[in-house]
Parts: C-alpha cells; structure tokens; sequence
C-alpha cells in the first residue's frame, strides 16, 4: 500500500526476524500516515490494521490464514504467544465491529463463531489455491517435467531426483525436521537431493546442520525468488515436502498439486483436506522425524504411481474461479445488507 509514490513501509530484502513485528509496523505506519483509502471494500489479513480503520465509511473485512488456537501450540513463533490473553481481549476489541470475516482454516471459523455468536452470518471458510496464470490452469493435461535436470543450477547430476519445500524458513515451517528426515531418506537414496525454495531466520541454521551432518552437497536454498521461478522449479521436481508444525491452508502445497507433484507434509491445517494418501502424496501420521522420512521414502519408491494429471485434478476442488466466485457474492450480499440499512435509516 502507498501514500501517493512513497511505500508506507519497506521490508527491505533480509529474511531476518524483526525486532518490531511488520504487522505492528504496518500499523503505525497507517497510523502516522493515514493514506487516503477510497475503496467499498478494504480487506484486512492482520488484526492489528484494523484499527486504523476505524470510523471508515469503506466496509471492512478480515482474511484469517490461521486457527489462532495456535497460539498455545509449544511450537509457535507469533509474538502473541507471550500475551495470548492479549490477542484475546484485542481480538474482542476489533472483530465484532468488521463487515465480514473469512478463515482458510474452518476449523478456524468455527473458533471465531464460538466467541462472536452475533456476527456467526458474516463469516466463511474460504480455501486457498493457486494461481493458474502461472501454475497452470487445473482441468488442463499439461503439468511439468518432473525429475528433469536441476544439474546446471546446483551442480548437481542429471540423475539427481529432487525433493522441494517452498515456505518461509522459520520455526512454523520447521525446515530443521524435514532436513533431518531427509537425512534418513538420503542414506536408502544416493541420487536424492533437497532444495528450499525461500528465505527466513532459520537459514543460517539450516545451513550449518546440514554441513554438520555431511549433506552440503545435496542440499540448496534459493533465497526469495518469483512466483514464475517457484513454478518452474515445481515443475522438475520430484516430491514436494513440508513439515510444517502448524498451518493454514498452504498456497505452496496447492502449488505442488497444481503442477502435479505429489506432496509429502505433516497432518497440520487444512493439509489433510487437500493431500490424501495414495492419491496424490502422503499425510505422516504424526511430526516424529522417522514418520516425515517413511512417508518420503514410499514416495520416492513409488514415484510412478503418482500420475501427475491424476495429482492435478485432484485440487480441481479449489480452482480460483469457484473460490473466488463465492467471495464476490459473499461480499456482494454484504455490501447490500449494508445499503439496504443505510435506505432504512
């Protein structure tokens, strides 16, 4: 969002951790700027901007990409979990006056529709997806070139088969686990390599474990790069992998389906919505490392019977269109609701 030419805010290009959250940031930002908004709608996907908009004529929505449950879970690395009681309470105090509210999780909804009864009509769960300008479009049957060469880029062999995790390298993602089960899987697999596409806190982290354990050569990071760029890797990759601690509902895992990559990942969010065992990839039963690497292993040794049309299809469910379609009447109705008060009045 800009005030005129002037970003409100620059995030620089460091993955690094923030000592002030960007949300908060963003907020103050919006605070002390106070851009001018002229929108019907303007859709918030933090609780803390919000605030800047109260007393705004524009109908004010929030996307939710958590259960925020998830603030108890041991592994969470959102700064509210030092104050959940204070997300609570902030909670209260900015979400019983918005015009709508959606979560990718509908576990999610249901949480919010417990503690707001009297809005429980103007939530929804809204699933994710990809973008088929890049990904491809989902009914189509071309997919990629699966297991074609990464050699020229990593310096890796033409035979090398690669397993790709897309995400942020931090504590939610849990890179460290999905490095020690392909520890485990690289022992049964010498043509095996890992890539993580992305950047985070934790790749110093990552960087050194994987020195530590002998497997430098066989695993890479990208760094930030382009959605265009993730969709041509996705498209030579082998497996993709994700051993997230917990989630949403993972753009990067409909992006693997879109493009016909099985998908190996933990039973987090809305993953097991979307990935089911056999068909297109393998939900582990559990995080425990020795399951993250037995699912992998079965795909690796399966990889033929995971047609990549097949795998396509599979996310036809969540083609953008039909998602899309249902948060325009979504916002449609709620926009008259509106105008049909205001005649009241």
């Amino acid at each position: 969002m800009t005030s005129g030419s002037t970003p409100l805010l620059d995030l620089g290009a460091s993955g690094a951790k923030r000592r002030i959250p960007v949300a908060l940031s963003f907020t103050l930002a919006l605070a002390l700027r106070r851009p001018r908004i002229d929108a019907e709608i303007v859709e918030y996907h933090r609780l803390e901007p919000i605030v800047s908009g109260f007393g705004s004529s524009s109908l004010r929505t929030l996307v939710m990409h958590q259960n925020m449950d998830d603030l108890r879970n041991e592994d969470a690395d959102i700064r509210w979990r030092y104050a959940p009681w204070g997300y609570d309470w902030f909670e209260r105090f900015t979400i019983s006056g918005l015009d709508a509210v959606m979560c990718v999780r509908e576990d999610g909804v249901d949480r919010l529709a417990r503690r707001f009864p009297s809005i429980r009509e103007r939530m929804r769960f809204v699933p994710t997806w990809a973008d088929p300008s890049i990904f491809g479009d989902l009914s189509g049957e071309h997919v990629g070139d699966r297991g074609s060469d990464f050699g020229h880029e990593w310096g890796w062999s033409k035979a090398s088969r690669v397993i790709v995790s897309v995400g942020r390298l931090d504590a939610q993602k849990d890179p460290l686990r999905l490095l020690k089960a392909f520890g485990r899987v690289a022992l049964e697999y010498g043509d095996l390599r890992l890539l993580y596409v992305g950047d985070g806190p934790m790749r110093h982290d990552l960087e050194e474990s994987a020195r530590d354990i002998g497997l430098e050569d066989r695993v890479a990071i990208t760094g930030v790069v382009p959605s265009e760029t993730v969709s041509a890797i996705l498209r030579r990759a082998s497996v993709f992998a994700l051993a997230s601690a917990y989630e949403g509902m993972p753009v990067s895992v409909m992006e693997a389906l879109a493009v016909g990559v099985p998908v190996v990942a933990t039973p987090v969010g809305e993953i097991p919505r979307v990935v089911r065992t056999g068909e297109n990839g393998i939900i582990a039963s559990d995080r425990a490392v020795e399951t993250i690497a037995s699912a992998l292993s079965d795909v690796v040794k399966n990889l033929d019977a995971y047609d990549p049309v097949r795998i396509r299809r599979s996310a036809i469910a969540f083609d953008p269109r039909t998602i899309l379609a249902g948060v325009y009447r979504f916002y449609s109705d709620i926009a008259e609701q509106r105008r049909q008060a205001s005649a009241v009045a």
